[in-house]
């Protein structure tokens, strides 16, 4: 496992796709500094010991990002509030973290969105009546957390 802390400073590949290291024991905080890797298609930091606020940026600059997954982490701050920060998502995975707030209705924006897990947060309100309209979502995991009130399914 690799271990210790991770600068995203001087991290510069320009052509990177892939960045993945899941299941280790890294920390940092400088997370938004990735949003400069535009080419981004897959962002995997699950499971480790990352300590940083969720920016809206990070979501905005890497458009051609498919896989977004911070789950396992100290991850803190709220989920966007204008979807499609990037229609191209179809895994969004955020669980176990200390993201806060409400899930707005504009992630029904998020068309090709199959996953979605923010399960184990400190989400509030009432979940959307509009995810009903995520026809590619094919697994939606919510608990453990504030939320209130139905879940449409669209028949």
């Amino acid at each position: 496992k690799l271990q210790g802390s991770l600068s995203f400073e001087n991290f510069i590949y320009n052509d990177l796709e892939n960045f993945d290291v899941h299941e280790n024991l890294l920390d940092g905080k400088e997370f938004f500094l990735l949003s400069k890797h535009t080419k981004l298609k897959k962002l995997d930091l699950s499971s480790n010991f990352f300590v940083a606020t969720l920016h809206e940026e990070i979501l905005e600059t890497l458009t051609k990002l498919e896989i977004f997954n911070i789950s396992q982490n100290e991850f803190s701050g709220v989920l966007p509030s204008k979807f499609p920060l990037n229609p191209k998502i179809t895994h969004f995975d955020v669980h176990a973290n200390r993201i806060k707030g409400t899930i707005h209705d504009s992630i029904s924006k998020l068309s090709k969105l199959e996953y979605l897990n923010l399960q184990g947060n400190q989400f509030t309100g009432s979940i959307p009546d509009e995810m009903n309209q995520l026809e590619q979502l094919n697994t939606l995991v919510l608990s453990h957390n504030q939320l209130k009130g139905p879940i449409l399914l669209d028949s």
